[in-house]
C-alpha cells in the first residue's frame, strides 16, 4: 500500500470480524484459510482502509474479495470488517492503559501465502493522532514508543475470521526492548523507524518467501527485504540489491509473477495533476530493473497502493488506487479503470485457484464372485491443505449384488493429490440372476468451497452374474449333462446315416 501524497495522510488500522474473541498471542484469531478462486475468475484479496473521523478513534478497514469483469465495475464480497485489532502492541500500552485498550496499528503491504492466508506488515501513518496513549510519541519524553517496540516489523496474518498478530520479523529492524537499557538494543537489517512505511510487499507463489520494500518519497528505491513468513516468528532471510532504483519518485504495491520471476509495479513521478507514471519490473533473482511502457493516469497520478496476481491467466495483474485495473505482462501495458469500492488506501494479494477433483474406478466391470473388487480414487490437482480436504460424494445406491466403502464425503489427506474407496462383487452361486451397476459421482460442490469438479467427476461398476455359461471358462471347458445328451444323439445319427450309405453303396 502507498500513501497519496498532498492529501490528507492516511490513517490505517488492522480489524478482525466484529464480535470475534481475542487471546493474547493466540494464533487462532485469523481462523481456517481464506476462500480460494475459480481459475477462470479475475478475483484478489483486497484490503480497504479508512481514516478516522475524530481524534481518538481507531481507523477501519475491510478484507473483500474483488472480482474484476471483463468490462464495468468490479464486484465486492465482504470477507470481514471491523475497527479491532488483534493483539495490543507493547507501542501502545501505557503506564495506564486505556479500556478498552487502543488497536494496534495497521497493516501496509504484504502477499497470499501458499497456505492460504494473507500474510502483511504492520505499520503507522505518518500522523498518529489517533492514537492517545502516552507511549504513542516518538521522543522519550513522551514516553520512548519507538525504543521499546516498533510497529513497522511487526507480521500480520488474515484468515476467514480476522487477523493473527505474528510478532516482530526477527532479524529485520532495530528496536530496543527496554527503553531504559541502552543494551536492550536489538540490531536488524534496516532501521526505518522515523522514514516512512513499507508500502510495497508480495509472495513469491514459488519459494513462498515475502519481498517487502519501502518504495516511495524517502524510503529505499532500491532495496527489497525478503522474509520467510513461515517461521515463528518470521524470519529475514536476506536482501536483494536492486541494480538500480525503481523508476520515478515512489511507487504503490507489486505483484509477482506466477513462475516467480519478476515482480511487477506502477511508479509515479512529479505531481497529483500534473505527473507521470510508468510500468516496471525487478527480477527476483539478479536484481536487474526494467522500464515497460508509459501508464496512462486514471483519474489523477496517483500510487496504486494495490496490486495482485490473477488466477484467471499468468499474464494478468490486478492493480487497485482511484480504481482497479488490469496490467498485462510482460508488455506492462495497462487497461482502462474499472470503477471499484473506494478506500483512504488498500493493499491487495492474490486468490489462491479453486482444488479441481476428478474420479475414476477401475477395473469397470466385476463378476459376482470372489476378489472381485473396484477402486475408486478421487485426484486433486494440487496437494490437499492442511487439514486435508473433504470431498463430497454420491455414493452407490445399497444392493445385494455388492457394497461399498465409499460413503458420503471422502477426505484427501493434508499434502496428497488423492484417496480412494472400493466396490466389491458379492460372490453368490445363482444362475442366470442378471447383471447391476454400481454408480458413483463427486456431488456438486457449494459456491463456498474450495473445488471444482474436473472430468471425469462420475463413474459406473457394472456387476455380471458369473454362473451364466458365457461368463465362466468351466463352461466353455466342461460339457453339461444336456450337451453330453445332446453329443450323443448327434454321434447316433451320424452312425445311422453312415450305415445307410455304406448299404446303398452294395
Amino acid at each position: 500500500m502507498s500513501f497519496i501524497r498532498n492529501t490528507t495522510l492516511v490513517r490505517m488500522g488492522v480489524l478482525i470480524t466484529a464480535g470475534a474473541a481475542l487471546v493474547p498471542a493466540a494464533m487462532a484469531a485469523a481462523g481456517a484459510p481464506l476462500p480460494r478462486c475459480a481459475a477462470s475468475e479475475q478475483s484478489f484479496y483486497l484490503t480497504r482502509y479508512t481514516g478516522p473521523a475524530s481524534t481518538g478513534r481507531p481507523p477501519t478497514a475491510v478484507l473483500d474479495l474483488a472480482t474484476v469483469p471483463a468490462t464495468g465495475s468490479v464486484a465486492i464480497s465482504q470477507i470481514w470488517s471491523g475497527a479491532a485489532a488483534p493483539t495490543v502492541s507493547p507501542r501502545e500500552i501505557s503506564p495506564t492503559p486505556p479500556n478498552p485498550p487502543l488497536p494496534a496499528g495497521a497493516s501496509v503491504a504484504g502477499g497470499m501465502g501458499k497456505d492460504g492466508y494473507l500474510y502483511s506488515m504492520r505499520a503507522v501513518d505518518g500522523d498518529n493522532s489517533w492514537d492517545t496513549s502516552p507511549a504513542a510519541g516518538w521522543s522519550s519524553a513522551a514516553g520512548g514508543g519507538w525504543r521499546s517496540h516498533t510497529r513497522y516489523y511487526e507480521m500480520l496474518r488474515y484468515g476467514r475470521d480476522g487477523v493473527d498478530n505474528l510478532g516482530i520479523v526477527s532479524g529485520l529492524g532495530t528496536y530496543q526492548t527496554d527503553p531504559t537499557d541502552a543494551s536492550s538494543l536489538v540490531s536488524g537489517a534496516v532501521d526505518l523507524r522515523l522514514g516512512p512505511n513499507f508500502n510495497a510487499a508480495d509472495i513469491d507463489p514459488v519459494t513462498g518467501i515475502l519481498y517487502l520494500a519501502n518504495f516511495q518519497t524517502g524510503g529505499l528505491l532500491n532495496r527489497v527485504f525478503k522474509i520467510d513468513v513461515t517461521q515463528t516468528p518470521p524470519l529475514y532471510v536476506g536482501t536483494l540489491n536492486l541494480a538500480s532504483n525503481i523508476p520515478g519518485a515512489q511507487s504503490g504495491d507489486f505483484a509477482i509473477d506466477a513462475s516467480g520471476q519478476w515482480a511487477y509495479g506502477i511508479a509515479t513521478t512529479g505531481g497529483l495533476f500534473s505527473g507521470t507514471s510508468v510500468s516496471y519490473r525487478f527480477n527476483l533473482s539478479s536484481g536487474a530493473v526494467e522500464t515497460l511502457v508509459a501508464v496512462a493516469p486514471a483519474p489523477f497520478n496517483a500510487p496504486y497502493g494495490a496490486a495482485a496476481r490473477l488466477p484467471n491467466a499468468t499474464d494478468k495483474m490486478a492493480f487497485y488506487g482511484l480504481g482497479t485495473r488490469i496490467m498485462t505482462i510482460p508488455a506492462g501495458t495497462v487497461g482502462a479503470s474499472q470503477s471499484t469500492a473506494g478506500a483512504t488506501s488498500g493493499d491487495a494479494a492474490a486468490c489462491l485457484p479453486k482444488w479441481t477433483a476428478t474420479l475414476v474406478c477401475t477395473p469397470d466391470a466385476l463378476v459376482d464372485a470372489a476378489g472381485n473388487v473396484a477402486t475408486c480414487t478421487i485426484t486433486l490437482d494440487q496437494p490437499a491443505p492442511a487439514g486435508g480436504m473433504a470431498i463430497t460424494l454420491t455414493p452407490p445406491a445399497a444392493h445385494p449384488r455388492y457394497s461399498s466403502s465409499c460413503g458420503s464425503a471422502i477426505v484427501v489427506n493434508a499434502g496428497q493429490t488423492s484417496a480412494t474407496c472400493s466396490i466389491t462383487a458379492t460372490p453368490n452361486n445363482i444362475v442366470d440372476d442378471g447383471d447391476v451397476t454400481a454408480a458413483i459421482a463427486l456431488a456438486p460442490p457449494a459456491a463456498t468451497d474450495d473445488y471444482l469438479l474436473g472430468t471425469p467427476s462420475a463413474a459406473e461398476v457394472a456387476v455380471r452374474n458369473d454362473d451364466h455359461p458365457i461368463y465362466t471358462a468351466e463352461a466353455q471347458r466342461v460339457p453339461t449333462l444336456s450337451q453330453w445328451t445332446l453329443a450323443g444323439m448327434g454321434l447316433l445319427l451320424a452312425m445311422v446315416g453312415a450305415q445307410r450309405i455304406r448299404r446303398r453303396q452294395r
